[in-house]
Protein backbone atom coordinates (compact mmCIF):
# COMPACT_ATOMS: atom_id res chain seq x y z
CA UNK A 1 0.00 0.00 0.00
CA UNK A 2 2.93 2.33 0.67
CA UNK A 3 4.02 1.94 -2.98
CA UNK A 4 0.47 2.74 -4.10
CA UNK A 5 0.39 5.88 -1.95
CA UNK A 6 3.72 6.94 -3.40
CA UNK A 7 2.43 6.57 -6.95
CA UNK A 8 -0.74 8.52 -6.11
CA UNK A 9 1.44 11.38 -4.94
CA UNK A 10 3.67 11.12 -8.02
CA UNK A 11 0.71 11.32 -10.41
CA UNK A 12 -0.91 14.12 -8.40
CA UNK A 13 2.33 16.12 -8.47
CA UNK A 14 2.63 15.69 -12.25
CA UNK A 15 -0.97 16.83 -12.74
CA UNK A 16 -0.34 19.97 -10.71
CA UNK A 17 3.03 20.68 -12.36
CA UNK A 18 1.53 20.67 -15.85
CA UNK A 19 -1.93 22.02 -14.93
CA UNK A 20 -3.64 18.98 -16.42
CA UNK A 21 -6.80 18.85 -14.33
CA UNK A 22 -8.78 20.90 -11.86
CA UNK A 23 -9.52 19.30 -8.46
CA UNK A 24 -12.57 17.02 -8.68
CA UNK A 25 -12.93 17.56 -12.45
CA UNK A 26 -15.05 15.24 -14.63
CA UNK A 27 -12.76 13.13 -16.82
CA UNK A 28 -13.26 10.49 -19.50
CA UNK A 29 -10.56 7.82 -18.99
CA UNK A 30 -9.51 5.56 -21.83
CA UNK A 31 -9.08 2.08 -20.36
CA UNK A 32 -7.84 -0.84 -22.44
CA UNK A 33 -7.55 -3.24 -19.51
CA UNK A 34 -3.76 -3.24 -19.52
CA UNK A 35 -1.65 -2.32 -16.51
CA UNK A 36 -1.05 1.29 -17.60
CA UNK A 37 -4.70 2.25 -18.09
CA UNK A 38 -5.87 0.39 -14.96
CA UNK A 39 -3.19 2.18 -12.94
CA UNK A 40 -4.38 5.52 -14.34
CA UNK A 41 -8.01 4.74 -13.52
CA UNK A 42 -7.17 3.75 -9.96
CA UNK A 43 -4.95 6.79 -9.38
CA UNK A 44 -7.46 9.33 -10.70
CA UNK A 45 -10.27 7.66 -8.74
CA UNK A 46 -8.37 7.84 -5.47
CA UNK A 47 -7.27 11.43 -6.17
CA UNK A 48 -10.92 12.48 -6.20
CA UNK A 49 -11.68 13.02 -9.90
CA UNK A 50 -15.14 12.12 -11.23
CA UNK A 51 -14.54 9.45 -13.86
CA UNK A 52 -16.31 7.91 -16.81
CA UNK A 53 -14.55 4.83 -18.19
CA UNK A 54 -14.31 4.37 -21.97
CA UNK A 55 -13.16 1.19 -23.71
CA UNK A 56 -12.93 0.61 -27.48
CA UNK A 57 -13.03 -2.94 -28.86
CA UNK A 58 -10.91 -3.00 -32.02
CA UNK A 59 -12.27 -6.47 -32.87
CA UNK A 60 -8.86 -7.68 -33.96
CA UNK A 61 -8.70 -10.71 -31.62
CA UNK A 62 -11.28 -13.36 -30.61
CA UNK A 63 -10.93 -12.45 -26.92
CA UNK A 64 -11.53 -8.71 -27.42
CA UNK A 65 -15.24 -8.92 -26.53
CA UNK A 66 -14.50 -10.60 -23.20
CA UNK A 67 -11.87 -7.92 -22.47
CA UNK A 68 -14.52 -5.24 -23.01
CA UNK A 69 -16.80 -7.06 -20.57
CA UNK A 70 -14.00 -7.21 -18.00
CA UNK A 71 -13.37 -3.44 -18.20
CA UNK A 72 -17.11 -2.75 -17.82
CA UNK A 73 -17.26 -5.09 -14.82
CA UNK A 74 -14.23 -3.50 -13.16
CA UNK A 75 -15.69 -0.01 -13.69
CA UNK A 76 -18.84 -1.24 -11.96
CA UNK A 77 -16.78 -2.35 -8.96
CA UNK A 78 -15.55 1.25 -8.66
CA UNK A 79 -19.10 2.53 -9.08
CA UNK A 80 -18.22 4.17 -12.40
CA UNK A 81 -20.09 4.34 -15.69
CA UNK A 82 -18.44 2.41 -18.53
CA UNK A 83 -18.88 3.33 -22.19
CA UNK A 84 -18.03 0.50 -24.57
CA UNK A 85 -17.47 1.05 -28.29
CA UNK A 86 -16.43 -1.18 -31.13
CA UNK A 87 -15.69 -0.92 -34.81
CA UNK A 88 -13.75 -2.11 -37.83
CA UNK A 89 -10.40 -0.34 -37.63
CA UNK A 90 -9.03 -1.50 -40.96
CA UNK A 91 -8.66 1.49 -43.25
CA UNK A 92 -7.33 1.76 -46.78
CA UNK A 93 -4.22 3.90 -47.07
CA UNK A 94 -3.31 3.59 -43.38
CA UNK A 95 -1.32 1.09 -41.40
CA UNK A 96 -3.28 -1.07 -38.98
CA UNK A 97 -1.60 0.75 -36.08
CA UNK A 98 -2.62 4.15 -37.38
CA UNK A 99 -6.15 3.06 -38.32
CA UNK A 100 -6.71 1.57 -34.84
CA UNK A 101 -5.40 4.69 -33.15
CA UNK A 102 -7.69 7.00 -35.14
CA UNK A 103 -10.76 4.81 -34.60
CA UNK A 104 -10.04 4.71 -30.87
CA UNK A 105 -9.68 8.47 -30.55
CA UNK A 106 -12.78 9.17 -32.62
CA UNK A 107 -14.70 6.97 -30.20
CA UNK A 108 -13.22 8.75 -27.18
CA UNK A 109 -14.06 12.19 -28.58
CA UNK A 110 -17.64 11.15 -29.41
CA UNK A 111 -18.08 9.65 -25.94
CA UNK A 112 -16.76 12.82 -24.28
CA UNK A 113 -18.98 15.11 -26.38
CA UNK A 114 -22.12 13.09 -25.64
CA UNK A 115 -21.48 13.49 -21.92
CA UNK A 116 -20.38 17.11 -22.03
CA UNK A 117 -16.85 16.24 -20.88
CA UNK A 118 -13.90 18.42 -21.87
CA UNK A 119 -10.99 16.19 -20.88
CA UNK A 120 -9.88 12.73 -22.00
CA UNK A 121 -7.12 11.03 -19.99
CA UNK A 122 -4.94 8.21 -21.32
CA UNK A 123 -2.40 6.00 -19.59
CA UNK A 124 0.69 6.72 -21.68
CA UNK A 125 3.81 6.09 -19.61
CA UNK A 126 7.48 7.02 -19.72
CA UNK A 127 8.11 3.83 -21.73
CA UNK A 128 5.64 5.00 -24.38
CA UNK A 129 7.37 8.37 -24.41
CA UNK A 130 10.78 6.76 -24.91
CA UNK A 131 9.50 4.70 -27.84
CA UNK A 132 7.77 7.72 -29.39
CA UNK A 133 10.90 9.87 -29.28
CA UNK A 134 13.02 7.07 -30.75
CA UNK A 135 10.43 6.45 -33.47
CA UNK A 136 10.40 10.13 -34.40
CA UNK A 137 14.20 10.21 -34.41
CA UNK A 138 14.33 7.31 -36.87
CA UNK A 139 11.87 9.11 -39.12
CA UNK A 140 14.01 12.27 -39.14
CA UNK A 141 11.86 14.58 -37.01
CA UNK A 142 12.86 18.04 -35.83
CA UNK A 143 12.38 19.57 -32.36
CA UNK A 144 8.59 19.27 -32.37
CA UNK A 145 8.84 15.54 -33.06
CA UNK A 146 11.76 14.82 -30.77
CA UNK A 147 9.93 16.37 -27.82
CA UNK A 148 7.63 13.34 -27.87
CA UNK A 149 4.12 13.36 -26.46
CA UNK A 150 2.98 16.44 -24.59
CA UNK A 151 1.32 16.16 -21.16
CA UNK A 152 -1.66 18.17 -22.45
CA UNK A 153 -2.91 18.57 -26.01
CA UNK A 154 -5.79 20.45 -27.58
CA UNK A 155 -7.50 17.81 -29.73
CA UNK A 156 -8.72 20.42 -32.21
CA UNK A 157 -5.10 20.38 -33.44
CA UNK A 158 -5.09 16.60 -33.79
CA UNK A 159 -4.65 15.63 -37.42
CA UNK A 160 -7.67 13.92 -38.98
CA UNK A 161 -9.84 14.14 -35.84
CA UNK A 162 -12.92 16.18 -36.74
CA UNK A 163 -15.38 17.47 -34.17
CA UNK A 164 -12.96 17.68 -31.24
CA UNK A 165 -13.46 21.38 -30.54
CA UNK A 166 -13.04 22.23 -26.87
CA UNK A 167 -11.74 18.79 -25.85
CA UNK A 168 -8.32 18.24 -24.32
CA UNK A 169 -6.19 15.11 -24.08
CA UNK A 170 -4.13 14.73 -20.91
CA UNK A 171 -1.45 12.16 -20.08
CA UNK A 172 -0.93 12.19 -16.30
CA UNK A 173 1.51 9.22 -16.25
CA UNK A 174 4.28 10.30 -18.61
CA UNK A 175 6.81 10.15 -15.77
CA UNK A 176 5.58 6.74 -14.54
CA UNK A 177 7.28 3.65 -15.94
CA UNK A 178 5.37 0.60 -17.19
CA UNK A 179 7.02 -1.44 -14.45
CA UNK A 180 5.72 0.99 -11.82
CA UNK A 181 2.21 0.69 -13.27
CA UNK A 182 2.38 -3.10 -13.05
CA UNK A 183 3.61 -2.97 -9.46
CA UNK A 184 0.81 -0.58 -8.56
CA UNK A 185 -1.84 -2.86 -10.05
CA UNK A 186 -0.40 -5.87 -8.22
CA UNK A 187 -0.29 -3.94 -4.94
CA UNK A 188 -3.92 -2.89 -5.42
CA UNK A 189 -5.08 -6.37 -6.44
CA UNK A 190 -6.01 -5.26 -9.95
CA UNK A 191 -5.84 -8.00 -12.56
CA UNK A 192 -4.51 -6.43 -15.71
CA UNK A 193 -4.84 -7.91 -19.20
CA UNK A 194 -1.95 -8.75 -21.52
CA UNK A 195 -2.50 -8.00 -25.19
CA UNK A 196 -0.56 -10.52 -27.33
CA UNK A 197 -0.53 -8.00 -30.20
CA UNK A 198 1.92 -5.94 -28.13
CA UNK A 199 4.58 -8.49 -29.10
CA UNK A 200 3.63 -8.79 -32.77
CA UNK A 201 6.73 -7.76 -34.78
CA UNK A 202 4.63 -6.53 -37.71
CA UNK A 203 4.00 -3.36 -35.68
CA UNK A 204 6.82 -0.82 -35.84
CA UNK A 205 6.49 0.24 -32.20
CA UNK A 206 6.79 -3.39 -31.07
CA UNK A 207 10.03 -3.82 -32.97
CA UNK A 208 11.39 -0.72 -31.25
CA UNK A 209 10.31 -2.01 -27.85
CA UNK A 210 11.50 -5.60 -28.12
CA UNK A 211 14.38 -5.41 -30.59
CA UNK A 212 15.95 -1.97 -31.00
CA UNK A 213 15.79 -0.62 -27.44
CA UNK A 214 17.36 -3.77 -25.89
CA UNK A 215 20.10 -3.54 -28.52
CA UNK A 216 20.75 0.14 -27.72
CA UNK A 217 20.92 -0.67 -24.03
CA UNK A 218 23.99 -2.79 -24.81
CA UNK A 219 25.72 0.42 -25.93
CA UNK A 220 24.24 2.65 -23.22
CA UNK A 221 22.32 1.03 -20.36
CA UNK A 222 20.73 4.42 -19.64
CA UNK A 223 19.42 4.93 -23.18
CA UNK A 224 15.83 5.26 -21.96
CA UNK A 225 16.74 8.07 -19.57
CA UNK A 226 18.80 9.69 -22.34
CA UNK A 227 15.83 9.68 -24.72
CA UNK A 228 13.51 11.08 -22.07
CA UNK A 229 16.01 13.84 -21.33
CA UNK A 230 16.24 14.59 -25.04
CA UNK A 231 12.47 14.97 -25.13
CA UNK A 232 12.52 17.40 -22.20
CA UNK A 233 15.24 19.47 -23.91
CA UNK A 234 13.26 19.54 -27.15
CA UNK A 235 10.13 20.71 -25.35
CA UNK A 236 11.99 23.86 -24.28
CA UNK A 237 13.63 24.24 -27.71
CA UNK A 238 10.24 23.97 -29.43
CA UNK A 239 8.72 26.54 -27.10
CA UNK A 240 11.54 28.98 -27.86
CA UNK A 241 11.26 28.41 -31.61
CA UNK A 242 7.49 28.83 -31.41
CA UNK A 243 7.92 32.16 -29.65
CA UNK A 244 10.37 33.33 -32.33
CA UNK A 245 7.95 32.31 -35.05
CA UNK A 246 5.17 34.25 -33.32
CA UNK A 247 7.34 37.38 -33.08
CA UNK A 248 8.65 37.17 -36.66
CA UNK A 249 5.40 36.18 -38.38
CA UNK A 250 3.86 39.66 -39.00
CA UNK A 251 6.98 40.96 -40.78
CA UNK A 252 7.39 37.87 -42.97
CA UNK A 253 4.01 36.24 -43.56
CA UNK A 254 1.00 38.27 -44.67
CA UNK A 255 -2.44 36.63 -44.94
CA UNK A 256 -3.97 37.98 -48.14
CA UNK A 257 -6.84 35.55 -48.53
CA UNK A 258 -8.35 32.65 -46.53
CA UNK A 259 -6.27 30.28 -48.65
CA UNK A 260 -3.23 32.39 -49.52
CA UNK A 261 -0.20 33.72 -47.66
CA UNK A 262 2.35 36.20 -48.99
CA UNK A 263 5.88 35.34 -47.84
CA UNK A 264 8.35 38.21 -47.88
CA UNK A 265 11.51 36.53 -49.10
CA UNK A 266 13.92 39.38 -48.38
CA UNK A 267 12.83 39.54 -44.71
CA UNK A 268 12.93 35.76 -44.45
CA UNK A 269 16.50 35.68 -45.80
CA UNK A 270 17.71 37.71 -42.81
CA UNK A 271 16.57 35.07 -40.30
CA UNK A 272 18.63 32.05 -39.13
CA UNK A 273 18.00 28.88 -41.11
CA UNK A 274 16.26 27.15 -38.20
CA UNK A 275 13.76 30.00 -37.93
CA UNK A 276 13.30 30.05 -41.71
CA UNK A 277 12.32 26.37 -41.58
CA UNK A 278 9.95 26.93 -38.68
CA UNK A 279 8.24 29.89 -40.39
CA UNK A 280 7.68 28.06 -43.67
CA UNK A 281 6.45 24.96 -41.84
CA UNK A 282 4.06 27.15 -39.82
CA UNK A 283 2.80 28.74 -43.04
CA UNK A 284 2.07 25.30 -44.53
CA UNK A 285 0.24 24.20 -41.37
CA UNK A 286 -1.70 27.47 -41.38
CA UNK A 287 -3.28 26.54 -44.73
CA UNK A 288 -3.22 22.75 -44.23
CA UNK A 289 -3.73 22.10 -40.49
CA UNK A 290 -4.63 18.45 -41.15
CA UNK A 291 -1.27 17.51 -42.62
CA UNK A 292 0.37 14.90 -40.39
CA UNK A 293 4.01 15.44 -41.35
CA UNK A 294 5.74 18.28 -43.17
CA UNK A 295 9.12 16.76 -43.91
CA UNK A 296 12.59 18.25 -43.93
CA UNK A 297 13.14 17.86 -47.67
CA UNK A 298 9.91 19.64 -48.59
CA UNK A 299 10.79 22.60 -46.36
CA UNK A 300 14.38 22.78 -47.64
CA UNK A 301 13.19 22.74 -51.25
CA UNK A 302 10.71 25.49 -50.45
CA UNK A 303 13.36 27.66 -48.77
CA UNK A 304 15.76 27.21 -51.67
CA UNK A 305 12.99 28.40 -53.99
CA UNK A 306 12.11 31.40 -51.83
CA UNK A 307 15.69 32.58 -51.41
CA UNK A 308 16.88 32.36 -55.02
CA UNK A 309 16.83 35.51 -57.15
CA UNK A 310 15.64 34.12 -60.49
CA UNK A 311 13.11 31.61 -59.25
CA UNK A 312 10.74 29.63 -61.51
CA UNK A 313 7.09 30.59 -61.76
CA UNK A 314 5.92 27.99 -59.25
CA UNK A 315 7.07 25.17 -57.00
CA UNK A 316 4.84 22.31 -55.80
CA UNK A 317 4.98 21.80 -52.04
CA UNK A 318 2.57 19.27 -50.51
CA UNK A 319 -1.11 18.95 -49.68
CA UNK A 320 -1.98 20.59 -53.01
CA UNK A 321 -0.09 23.76 -52.04
CA UNK A 322 2.27 25.64 -54.34
CA UNK A 323 4.73 28.47 -53.90
CA UNK A 324 4.21 31.03 -56.67
CA UNK A 325 6.69 33.70 -57.67
CA UNK A 326 5.32 37.14 -56.85
CA UNK A 327 7.78 39.89 -57.66
CA UNK A 328 10.37 39.85 -54.84
CA UNK A 329 8.06 37.76 -52.67
CA UNK A 330 6.14 34.52 -53.08
CA UNK A 331 2.56 33.38 -52.53
CA UNK A 332 1.75 30.09 -50.81
CA UNK A 333 -1.67 28.86 -51.92
CA UNK A 334 -3.47 25.90 -53.54
CA UNK A 335 -2.77 25.16 -57.18
CA UNK A 336 -4.89 27.23 -59.60
CA UNK A 337 -6.49 29.13 -56.70
CA UNK A 338 -8.34 32.22 -58.07
CA UNK A 339 -6.32 34.76 -56.14
CA UNK A 340 -6.40 38.44 -57.04
CA UNK A 341 -2.81 39.64 -56.75
CA UNK A 342 -2.47 41.92 -53.72
CA UNK A 343 -0.89 45.33 -54.22
CA UNK A 344 -1.79 45.45 -57.93
CA UNK A 345 -4.89 46.66 -59.81
CA UNK A 346 -7.05 43.65 -60.58
CA UNK A 347 -10.50 43.14 -62.03
CA UNK A 348 -12.97 41.84 -59.48
CA UNK A 349 -13.56 38.86 -61.77
CA UNK A 350 -12.54 37.56 -65.17
CA UNK A 351 -15.34 39.51 -66.82
CA UNK A 352 -15.86 42.63 -68.86
CA UNK A 353 -16.90 45.96 -67.36
CA UNK A 354 -18.63 48.11 -69.96
CA UNK A 355 -18.58 51.88 -69.56
CA UNK A 356 -20.09 54.19 -72.14
CA UNK A 357 -19.50 57.43 -70.27
CA UNK A 358 -17.79 58.71 -67.15
CA UNK A 359 -17.76 57.46 -63.60
CA UNK A 360 -15.94 54.89 -61.52
CA UNK A 361 -15.28 51.21 -62.11
CA UNK A 362 -14.59 49.35 -58.89
CA UNK A 363 -11.74 46.91 -59.14
CA UNK A 364 -10.75 44.24 -56.65
CA UNK A 365 -9.53 44.95 -53.08
CA UNK A 366 -10.59 48.60 -53.08
CA UNK A 367 -8.79 49.70 -56.27
CA UNK A 368 -10.76 51.97 -58.63
CA UNK A 369 -10.61 53.15 -62.22
CA UNK A 370 -11.96 56.69 -62.51
CA UNK A 371 -13.14 58.07 -65.85
CA UNK A 372 -13.82 61.78 -66.45
CA UNK A 373 -14.54 63.77 -69.59
CA UNK A 374 -12.15 66.68 -70.20
CA UNK A 375 -13.39 69.97 -71.74
CA UNK A 376 -12.37 70.85 -75.31
CA UNK A 377 -10.72 74.05 -74.08
CA UNK A 378 -8.19 71.95 -72.15
CA UNK A 379 -7.04 69.96 -75.19
CA UNK A 380 -4.14 72.25 -76.25
CA UNK A 381 -2.34 71.92 -72.94
CA UNK A 382 -2.75 68.13 -73.00
CA UNK A 383 -1.19 67.58 -76.40
CA UNK A 384 1.84 65.31 -76.11
CA UNK A 385 1.42 64.91 -72.37
CA UNK A 386 0.82 61.90 -70.20
CA UNK A 387 0.42 62.45 -66.47
CA UNK A 388 2.04 59.14 -65.57
CA UNK A 389 1.57 55.40 -65.92
CA UNK A 390 -1.60 55.45 -63.81
CA UNK A 391 -3.24 58.66 -65.05
CA UNK A 392 -3.70 59.32 -68.77
CA UNK A 393 -5.69 61.38 -71.27
CA UNK A 394 -7.12 59.50 -74.23
CA UNK A 395 -8.43 60.73 -77.55
CA UNK A 396 -11.80 59.08 -78.01
CA UNK A 397 -12.77 60.74 -81.31
CA UNK A 398 -12.11 57.57 -83.31
CA UNK A 399 -13.15 55.09 -80.65
CA UNK A 400 -16.86 55.60 -80.50
CA UNK A 401 -18.75 55.93 -77.23
CA UNK A 402 -18.29 52.38 -75.90
CA UNK A 403 -15.29 51.44 -73.84
CA UNK A 404 -14.68 48.04 -72.31
CA UNK A 405 -12.47 47.24 -69.34
CA UNK A 406 -11.57 43.57 -69.47
CA UNK A 407 -8.79 41.09 -68.70
CA UNK A 408 -6.08 40.23 -71.20
CA UNK A 409 -6.87 37.77 -73.98
CA UNK A 410 -4.47 35.66 -76.04
CA UNK A 411 -3.12 37.71 -78.94
CA UNK A 412 -3.90 41.14 -77.46
CA UNK A 413 -1.55 43.77 -78.89
CA UNK A 414 -0.97 47.50 -78.42
CA UNK A 415 0.90 50.14 -80.39
CA UNK A 416 2.67 52.05 -77.58
CA UNK A 417 2.73 55.84 -77.72
CA UNK A 418 5.50 57.02 -80.04
CA UNK A 419 6.04 53.65 -81.76
CA UNK A 420 5.21 52.62 -85.31
CA UNK A 421 4.70 48.90 -84.66
CA UNK A 422 2.63 46.94 -82.18
CA UNK A 423 3.73 44.61 -79.40
CA UNK A 424 2.03 41.85 -77.50
CA UNK A 425 0.50 42.94 -74.21
CA UNK A 426 1.79 39.70 -72.70
CA UNK A 427 5.36 40.63 -73.67
CA UNK A 428 4.95 44.11 -72.16
CA UNK A 429 3.93 42.56 -68.84
CA UNK A 430 6.85 40.17 -68.84
CA UNK A 431 9.36 42.88 -69.73
CA UNK A 432 8.02 45.19 -67.02
CA UNK A 433 8.18 42.29 -64.52
CA UNK A 434 4.48 42.22 -63.72
CA UNK A 435 4.13 39.12 -61.48
CA UNK A 436 2.57 36.22 -63.30
CA UNK A 437 -0.21 35.99 -60.73
CA UNK A 438 -1.21 39.57 -61.48
CA UNK A 439 -1.36 39.26 -65.27
CA UNK A 440 -4.60 37.31 -65.93
CA UNK A 441 -6.86 39.89 -64.20
CA UNK A 442 -4.91 43.06 -65.00
CA UNK A 443 -7.47 45.59 -66.33
CA UNK A 444 -7.13 46.61 -70.00
CA UNK A 445 -9.06 49.52 -71.53
CA UNK A 446 -10.28 48.44 -74.95
CA UNK A 447 -12.22 50.13 -77.74
CA UNK A 448 -13.60 47.61 -80.18
CA UNK A 449 -10.78 45.15 -80.75
CA UNK A 450 -8.04 47.69 -79.96
CA UNK A 451 -6.23 47.93 -76.63
CA UNK A 452 -5.90 51.65 -75.94
CA UNK A 453 -4.44 51.58 -72.42
CA UNK A 454 -2.61 49.07 -70.28
CA UNK A 455 -2.69 50.81 -66.87
CA UNK A 456 0.75 51.26 -65.40
CA UNK A 457 2.47 50.45 -68.71
CA UNK A 458 1.41 52.16 -71.96
CA UNK A 459 -1.32 54.02 -73.82
CA UNK A 460 -1.85 53.39 -77.51
CA UNK A 461 -0.51 55.73 -80.19
CA UNK A 462 -4.04 55.62 -81.59
CA UNK A 463 -5.29 57.30 -78.40
CA UNK A 464 -2.83 60.23 -78.55
CA UNK A 465 -4.37 63.64 -77.90
CA UNK A 466 -3.71 65.93 -80.90
CA UNK A 467 -4.68 69.29 -82.44
CA UNK A 468 -7.75 67.77 -84.02
CA UNK A 469 -8.94 66.06 -80.82
CA UNK A 470 -12.38 67.08 -79.67
CA UNK A 471 -13.24 64.40 -77.11
CA UNK A 472 -10.87 63.51 -74.29
CA UNK A 473 -11.29 61.08 -71.41
CA UNK A 474 -9.12 61.32 -68.33
CA UNK A 475 -8.55 57.91 -66.78
CA UNK A 476 -6.85 57.23 -63.48
CA UNK A 477 -6.21 54.04 -61.51
CA UNK A 478 -6.48 54.77 -57.80
CA UNK A 479 -5.28 52.39 -55.04
CA UNK A 480 -7.24 51.71 -51.84
CA UNK A 481 -7.15 54.37 -49.16
CA UNK A 482 -4.12 54.11 -46.93
CA UNK A 483 -1.95 52.34 -49.52
CA UNK A 484 -0.20 55.38 -50.96
CA UNK A 485 -0.15 56.02 -54.68
CA UNK A 486 -0.30 53.48 -57.47
CA UNK A 487 3.36 54.06 -58.38
CA UNK A 488 4.35 51.66 -55.60
CA UNK A 489 2.68 48.79 -57.44
CA UNK A 490 5.42 48.68 -60.07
Amino acid sequence: MRAAMSLYQQVEGYIRQHHLLEPGQDVLVGVSGGADSLCLMDCLYHLGYRLTIAHFDHQLRPESASEAEYVASLAGEYGLEAVIGQGDVRSAGRSLEEAARMARYRFLVDAAKRRGLQVIATGHTADDQTETILMHFLRGAGPSGLRGMLPKRDLTQWVGLAGAEGIWLVRPMLQVSHAQAQEHCEARGLRYLSDPSNRDPQFFRNRLRHELLPLLERYNPAIREVLLRLGQIMVAESELLGQLVHESWPAIVEPIDPQALRIRASALAKKPRALQRALLRAAVYCLRPNLRDVGYQVIERGLDYLLQKDRPTALPMLGGLYLYDFDEDAILMPEAYPLSAPGYPQLAGARECVRSGTGTIRLDRGWMLRIERVGVDQVPELIGRQAGPWKVWLNTDRMGGLLVVRPRRPGDRIRPLGMTGSVKVADLMVNRKIPKLARPRWPLVVAGDRVIWVPGLHISEEARVGDDTRQVLQMEVVPPEGEGDAEAAL
